[in-house]
């Protein structure tokens, strides 16, 4: 959901064909998140798992994750989608997956990490600039104390921590980085990549 990965060229009968890289993937009910979560990157996401659950919603989907995170409003619309979808979605964490692209790669019903990857959590933070007035500033705490509840509850539920644990790893403002071995320990990840 990045853009065009480029084509393929295959030999059939009618001569060579030009086959789209995205469109191959889509048919095999895999997609790709390597971006940063935005509006506009949670929509298209969206927009193909409805499409493959509207295609056939018991077969499962696979979905690659290599993201910085970012909106957490747009993520989360994201994770409950995913979460109330009724084909399987099978998440695969690749490189780095931050910030909420970890609560994204919670919803997955498997959860697959890769070699190296590095998944990272973290407390909310402030967006915008200072020019805000003392109330703005409030409601913006206030909304980052509940984001913040609910990310620490997403995370306990998905990974079977007890909550404590979560709210020790993202206390402080500072990022919390698991190793793929860590998230098996932790219970981010059911198991390693053997294969695609």
């Amino acid at each position: 959901m990045n853009g065009n990965y480029g084509c393929l060229l295959r030999e059939s009968s009618r001569g060579i064909d030009l086959i789209d890289i995205e469109s191959r993937l889509l048919a095999e009910r895999k997609l790709v998140f390597a971006s940063e979560i935005t509006t506009e990157s949670a929509s298209e996401l969206m927009k193909a798992l409805m499409a493959l659950q509207a295609e056939d919603d018991r077969a499962p989907v696979t979905l690659f994750i290599s993201s910085p995170g970012g909106s957490v409003d747009a993520g989360l619309g994201l994770y409950d989608l995913m979460m109330s979808m009724s084909c399987p979605v099978t998440t695969i964490a690749s490189g780095l997956v931050a910030s909420m692209a970890s609560i994204i790669y919670l919803a997955g019903a498997q959860r697959i990490a890769t070699p190296n990857m590095k998944l990272m959590i973290h407390d909310p933070s402030v967006s915008g600039g200072s020019n805000r007035s003392a109330l703005e500033f409030k409601r913006e705490a206030e909304r980052l104390l509940d984001s913040r509840s609910t990310l620490q509850q997403i995370i306990s539920d998905r990974t079977q921590m007890p909550i404590e644990w979560v709210c020790e790893q993202t206390a402080g403002g500072i990022d919390c980085y698991f190793t793929a071995e860590e998230a098996l320990k932790y219970g981010f990840a059911h198991k390693m990549l053997s294969g695609i």
